[in-house]
């Protein structure tokens, strides 16, 4: 059996200075006395009835989910004292902040795009292994600030198999977060229910609210519930950038069939975007000069559509209208004469 009290001795435990302004619960930075390698230790105390085991088996078969976009579990502890279960996870500790805490302000467009592929590839990892997150929202998504950009981790999960997932977790999900089904006692939820929240995440990324409110004075729970029932995106959402509003409008369909099938489909949706894109970026912009129009067949110019708004040429002057003018302007100039008399 490990002796957990040995185990700990061997750290640093900052239990002052927690890392809970990340939002992600009891967690604080414990320093390896031997190397001075610091890791995030997240603290679960639940009562032995409800736990058996199953927690630190979770996260320890979570620990083989290596992936960039995945925060990196190292070792997992389980102690019991009296009628509860205290498990010690220590994890990679990061050095940014959550995607809810960040200053949205100074993100480009550019690093939000990547941000937001990171956090589809990271969740299409946990995909891959049948889990379900059920827990993906700005909190629980780490930025770390690499040169110009932003290493992207997902935290705060583990091996949670759909079959595991009948009931909405409100413990660890934000109520603005949550799917129409998570929302039903007993409701079956999946992959469906994580492309849900993803449409969450990915609206919030890019216009820094929550598309059916959030938990305030203004909006109550019940309310947030019946927005998110009703399934009408605000007008906001046509300010997010292509193709990411498409992602958005897609994910945040009440119906869980009418959604995106997975992230597999989403990633490849983007990266055809991506690659049209880039074509018509190496298109050759010809200059507007007689030197540099490419010319066209007969065929081609008969069937060349002409701008109703280009100016058209004028045609030449005859010496009938000049005499036309002239009798016109007399014949006026007549008439005024008479009606003076």
């Amino acid at each position: 059996m490990v002796d957990l009290k040995k185990i700990l001795q061997q750290y640093e435990i900052d239990r002052v200075n927690s890392l809970d302004t990340l939002d992600n619960g009891s967690i604080y930075t414990a320093k390896n006395l031997a190397t001075g390698q610091e890791f995030a230790l997240k603290v679960m105390e639940t009562h032995t009835d409800w736990d058996r085991g199953q927690i630190q088996e979770n996260y320890q078969k979570a620990m083989s989910y290596v992936h960039p976009n995945l925060i990196a579990y190292k070792a997992v502890y389980r102690a019991i004292e009296e009628d509860w279960a205290l498990n010690y996870i220590f994890m990679d500790k990061g050095s940014g902040v959550s995607l809810a805490s960040v200053d949205r302000s100074q993100l480009s467009l550019e690093q939000k795009s990547k941000i937001a592929e990171d956090i589809i590839q990271g969740l299409d990892h946990l995909h891959a292994y049948g889990l379900v997150y059920q827990r993906l929202e700005p909190k629980h998504i780490l930025l770390d600030q690499v040169a110009e950009s932003y290493q992207v981790r997902l935290i705060n999960y583990y091996n949670q198999r759909v079959e595991d997932t009948n009931t909405a977790n409100f413990q660890v999900m934000s109520y603005e977060c949550l799917a129409p089904e998570q929302l039903e006692e007993g409701a079956d939820l999946g992959v469906y229910t994580d492309i849900w929240s993803l449409g969450i995440v990915l609206y919030y990324l890019f216009t820094g609210q929550y598309p059916f409110g959030k938990l305030t004075m203004r909006y109550s729970n019940e309310q947030i519930e019946q927005r998110i029932l009703g399934g009408v995106l605000p007008s906001l959402v046509e300010d997010i950038p292509p193709p990411f509003q498409v992602m958005v409008k897609k994910c945040l369909r009440v119906s869980p069939m009418d959604r995106w099938e997975d992230c597999e489909e989403i990633l490849h949706f983007y990266q055809n975007y991506k690659e049209q894109a880039t074509q018509s970026q190496s298109q050759p912009i010809t200059q507007v000069s007689h030197q540099s129009q490419p010319l066209r067949s007969q065929e081609e110019k008969e069937s060349y559509p002409t701008r109703r708004y280009l100016r058209k040429p004028s045609k030449p002057v005859r010496w009938w209208h000049i005499v036309l003018a002239f009798s016109l302007a007399g014949g006026l100039g007549y008439y005024i004469s008479t009606l003076a008399s």
